[in-house]
């Protein structure tokens, strides 16, 4: 099985809610999907990948249903309240909290977002290494990937759905997950 994680970071007066999503699908229906997913965006001279926060409602309605459709199962981590130099931290404890949870759905791959640096994503494979080895050494392989990779997008989509729910701008998205057994309740960490 695969997994793809991708991030946001929304925050309101209370700080920020460092969110981290994990979104698994099977190895054997990744190029299926790949198609799929670009046929979602699909417009003419369009060239920018999927990302929620820019999309119209119809085209994010359209991933949650594929997200739905094709079995997707995500994991959720929200550490709140998050000030603004505990990021990092936020993102590790959502890392530590979601590896085991992938291990034991039988994800044997890990994809995540990168965030354009090898120093910062660097800092995220110490994250995994230090935890695979408090859980045994499990075989896991990880890569970092851009935007450009499209089966990252379905982690973008939970995140973006989780987003508009946290702030109150609209939970309709996150409900359909719910209802299409994507997602359950996040899980809330505070360090």
């Amino acid at each position: 099985m695969l997994a793809v994680m991708d991030e946001t970071a929304p925050s309101d007066s209370g700080g920020i809610y460092y969110v981290v999503a994990a979104t698994i699908i099977l190895h054997d229906d990744s190029a299926q999907i790949r198609e799929r997913l670009r046929g979602i965006i699909s417009q003419p001279g369009r060239k920018r990948p999927f990302h929620w926060s820019v999309e119209g409602s119809e085209i994010r309605a359209r991933m949650i249903a594929c997200l739905g459709e094709i079995g997707a199962v995500a994991h959720v981590c929200v550490h709140y309240p998050t000030g603004r130099k505990r990021q990092e931290l936020a993102r590790a404890h959502g890392i530590k909290t979601l590896l085991p949870l992938l291990l034991n759905e039988g994800v044997d791959e890990l994809l995540i977002e990168s965030r354009g640096e090898a120093l910062v994503d660097n800092r995220d494979k110490r994250v995994i290494v230090g935890t695979l080895q408090s859980l045994g050494n499990p075989t896991l392989s990880y890569a970092w990937r851009d935007k450009s990779e499209e089966l990252l997008w379905l982690a973008d989509a939970v995140c973006g759905s989780i987003r508009d729910y946290l702030m109150g701008e609209n939970s309709s998205s996150f409900e359909q997950l719910r209802e299409l057994g994507v997602v359950t309740e996040p899980i809330y960490i505070r360090s």
